[in-house]
């Protein structure tokens, strides 16, 4: 692992730890905006539930006070027009299961009533209450009964036709309660007598009463019974679109708020998918019904939460993570690619300063070659010089002699030529002649191999000296303009310049086509300047 590390270059490193930081705080940062989108659109919607639950029960109980006012208004309200009234108020109302009227009947009308409705088409019509076992049985004895009297609509809700609320304590209560307010009263919840299930249900009750009495305070007044309405929770809720969206994945659940605290649940849809997210929950109070305040709890499942949930807090981490892997990439074959390089500079570099080594031991070499050899040539020069000098000398000094010695020997015959005959004298003169012919080029040639001599004038009296002589032997005029001043202390040098004019003269009389060759000598900014020009 720490040998994959070391093949990263740490810009890579830090920028796949930047990349991966940024990724996962973005990723988290669309995470929660999307649990805060999720949160509000889930308040908004239990809170639109709740709203909506708030409007079905103050519609169904401005139904029910609807039906109250047909009995205020009425006299005698029949069988047939609490059928036809409620029955259109019920169809426009779907969350109501039924609408009854419960009157008060004292003990000694019991029989009238029970009688009437048998008469109206009831067959075996009598006041009923249900027993311990759940069977339905005629009422017991008692003061006053509070039979459903009237019952829309009566399908599936036989079991609840001529049922005595006052055989149940919960009812009674209830009844009493709106008696005794002149206000809508509802019950805790209770299990209808028609109810085959375990569904819960209520009952809201509104008070009539007799003679334009809007209120009765004891039970010997005017008060006639209520106009009940029932509700089964799950319907009121389905009616507000709570179970259609959220069956299964949201947990709905309303409860009765009782007067100590205490909590009865009235409904609870039971989360059947991915389990409950406990972390969201919304509870919002409903308005009061019938007296009692209900409390809605909603809490989502996880399906409802992952079904909520986008793809874009995970898209944008799986993004971050490919941006992330790319650069690095990237920063990693540039540093690849940077190591490649400073590798082939390196190498290189290592070639050139080898080369480098080895061109400057060639330029060593080359100026200690060249420095030999100027030594050399130098040396070579000295050597030549010292040779021409010698060979000079010696034939100044050994044949010169000789030749002069032979001179004077010559001149000597020729004093005696009284006693020679004209053959003998006139050889003599031609030896003479020939003897100083020699010394001449004796001369010469010793001078020609000491051309010159520091303490004898120097480079320009042998310059003068050269072009007189070449001036009479040629057929040209031959100058010579030295400048005074100049003066060639090394005798080497000097002789350089008199074989480079020596040359000169020599190829002007052997190859041009001249009239005056001039030879000058002088100086300029501390050098030697030799000029050799014709016309």
């Amino acid at each position: 692992m720490r040998g994959a590390l070391r093949r990263f270059h740490p810009a890579a490193l830090l920028c796949m730890g930047v990349g991966l930081l940024l990724s996962i705080l973005v990723a988290t940062r669309l995470y929660s905006n999307e649990a805060d989108r999720i949160e509000r659109e889930f308040i908004h919607e239990i809170d639109g539930v709740a709203a909506s639950i708030d409007r079905q029960m103050g519609e169904n109980i401005a139904l029910l006070l609807s039906i109250k006012a047909l009995f205020d208004a009425s006299e005698e309200v029949t069988r047939a027009e609490f059928r036809r009234f409620s029955g259109f108020l019920l169809a426009r109302h779907p969350s109501m299961v039924a609408v009854g009227w419960v009157p008060r009947v004292r003990a000694d009308e019991r029989e009238a009533f029970e009688q009437r409705a048998r008469t109206e088409g009831l067959k075996d019509f009598q006041f009923t209450e249900r027993r311990a076992q759940g069977d339905m049985v005629r009422a017991a004895v008692r003061e006053e009964y509070y039979p459903v009297y009237y019952l829309e609509p009566v399908a599936d809700n036989e079991a609840a036709l001529a049922y005595d609320l006052a055989s149940n304590p919960q009812r009674l209560a209830t009844l009493d309660k709106a008696r005794d307010t002149g206000a809508a009263a509802a019950t805790g919840r209770i299990t209808l007598v028609q109810e085959h299930g375990d569904e819960w249900a209520v009952l809201v009750m509104v008070p009539v009463y007799g003679n334009g009495v809007s209120q009765g305070t004891t039970r010997s007044g005017e008060f006639q019974g209520v106009v009940s309405g029932v509700f089964r929770l799950r319907d009121v809720l389905a009616a507000a679109d709570v179970l259609t969206p959220g069956e299964g994945l949201i947990n709905v659940r309303l409860d009765d708020v009782l007067p100590d605290g205490r909590r009865e649940i009235l409904h609870d849809a039971v989360v059947v998918e991915g389990g409950l997210a406990r972390s969201l929950r919304r509870e919002v109070a409903l308005n009061p019904v019938g007296g009692r305040q209900w409390l809605l709890t909603a809490t989502p499942s996880r399906a409802y939460l992952n079904r909520q949930r986008t793809i874009v807090p995970y898209g944008s981490f799986l993004i971050g993570l490919l941006m992330t892997g790319w650069l690095s990439h990237t920063l990693g074959r540039l540093n690849k690619e940077k190591r490649h390089i400073e590798e082939a500079v390196e190498r290189r570099t290592a070639a050139l300063r080898a080369q480098g080594v080895v061109l400057e031991r060639l330029n060593r070499e080359q100026k200690q070659e060249l420095a030999e050899r100027r030594r050399l040539q130098a040396q070579f020069a000295k050597v030549t010089d010292h040779e021409q000098r010698r060979l000079g000398q010696e034939l100044h000094d050994s044949l010169g002699q000789q030749v002069a010695v032979a001179s004077m020997m010559a001149h000597s015959l020729q004093r005696r030529t009284g006693d020679m005959d004209a053959s003998m004298a006139r050889r003599l003169e031609r030896l003479l002649d020939s003897i100083q012919a020699a010394q001449a080029q004796v001369r010469a040639l010793s001078k020609g191999l000491l051309p010159v001599e520091i303490k004898r004038g120097g480079l320009k009296a042998a310059l003068e000296e050269l072009t007189q002589s070449v001036a009479g032997v040629s057929d040209f005029e031959v100058l010579c303009s030295c400048d005074e001043t100049v003066v060639v202390g090394d005798n080497a040098v000097a002789t350089h310049l008199y074989r480079i004019a020596q040359e000169g003269l020599r190829n002007a009389l052997e190859h041009g086509e001249v009239t005056c060759v001039t030879i000058s000598l002088r100086s300029a900014d501390g050098a030697v300047v030799l000029t050799i020009h014709d016309d």
